[in-house]
């Protein structure tokens, strides 16, 4: 049973890490983030290595928190690549596409999706 109360310390440790990671006002460069989850590959051989004593959950919360902040950054980045670059915002661009959906209404107008 004391095994399930680390694991579920360590799913404590997951959210707050992707909380944290939520908080952020830009997004860390990949190399970083690797570095993140590094450290958590660490920590949890290390909890791994030293299964049974105190140290372990302790350990266990820290390397869940350490690789959900990773992966929610290195998501975050991968999300932000397909942006459209701030250069280009607010000019007339010239594309090739297919429209994939019927439009639909919403606050800012009709919309619909665009398939570049």
């Amino acid at each position: 049973m004391r095994s399930v109360g680390r694991w579920m310390a360590a799913g404590g440790g997951w959210v707050i890490g992707t909380a944290a990671q939520m908080q952020q006002a830009e997004v860390w460069t990949p190399a970083a983030h690797l570095a993140c989850m590094a450290a958590a590959a660490v920590l949890l051989a290390g909890a791994f290595v030293r299964r049974g004593t105190p140290a372990t959950t302790p350990a266990l919360v820290l390397a869940a928190a350490l690789a959900a902040f990773a992966l929610a950054g290195l998501r975050a980045g991968w999300r932000l690549d397909d942006a459209l670059d701030p250069r280009w915002e607010g000019r007339d661009l010239l594309v090739t596409g297919e429209v994939v959906s019927l439009p639909q209404e919403r606050e800012q107008g009709l919309g619909f999706v665009f398939r570049i």
